[in-house]
């Protein structure tokens, strides 16, 4: 189904009846990420399954947004659909989004696994190779030398950026760029809903210490870890996933 939130297009997926239940995928994804889930949860639950903005079949915002900005995007989807007290389930950079929203939105339970949201604590290579990037970057807007250095900066981009900045357009980097450099941790303890952390041992993206941090600064939590599973434990580990998830969310 396509939706008109403030002038952009946005596809949702939506069935079954009862307490909403909504999906929020990674950086990257879309509705496909959560298909498994939404294919088992939609028995049982009235089930929301989103393309953010920039993702999937939605329409990109037209500038680089905050992770504000798409808080306000989740808070006017919900007033748009009137869902309200929303169980959610999200994956790494949806985690951001609600995170952010913790203090707009009553939640009534949260399944946050690979959460983003911690800013990283960078190794001095990393920063040398970010300003390295961004000095030879400079160097190719003189007259002299940019028609020389244009490839060579593309090249470097590619070679030290991660993959998902690359492969992004224009607009989404400019909004992964503000997201990675945005840290939500002052807003995890207006989270109140009972909240699952589910995470991956071996992950590298949102590492396991992010997970951990949260565990401590949200109120009602609990923290589970898959041993030999990365970023994507969720769909490593579905049957597990899914047989947790029923359990806390069909608890008391």
């Amino acid at each position: 189904m396509i939706i008109n939130i403030n002038g952009l297009e946005i596809y949702y997926e939506t069935e079954g009846e009862g307490m909403p239940l909504v999906f929020l995928h990674g950086w990257g994804g879309s509705t496909k990420s959560f298909e498994v889930l939404y294919n088992h949860f939609k028995s049982d639950f009235k089930v929301y399954n989103i393309d953010l903005p920039g993702f999937g079949r939605s329409m990109e915002p037209e500038f680089p947004w905050t992770i504000e900005a798409y808080k306000n995007f989740l808070v006017t989807f919900f007033e748009t659909l009137n869902i309200t007290e929303p169980i959610i389930i999200a994956h790494s950079f949806g985690c951001r989004v609600v995170i952010k929203a913790a203090k707009d939105i009553n939640y009534k339970k949260l399944i946050l696994t690979g959460a983003a949201g911690i800013k990283p604590k960078r190794k001095v290579s990393y920063f040398i190779k970010v300003y390295t990037y961004k000095f030879v970057k400079w160097l190719s807007f003189l007259p002299l030398l940019g028609s020389w250095l244009e490839p060579k900066v593309n090249a470097y981009r590619k070679k030290a950026g991660s993959s998902d900045y690359s492969q992004a357009s224009d607009v989404m980097r400019g909004v992964l760029s503000k997201a990675v450099h945005e840290d939500l941790r002052q807003y995890l303890p207006y989270i109140k809903a009972p909240t699952l952390l589910i995470w991956g041992e071996l992950d590298t993206a949102t590492p396991l210490a992010d997970g951990k941090l949260m565990e401590k600064m949200i109120n009602d939590v609990g923290l589970i870890v898959y041993d030999g599973c990365t970023h994507f434990a969720y769909l490593e580990q579905a049957g597990k996933f899914i047989a947790i998830a029923d359990h806390f969310l069909k608890g008391d």
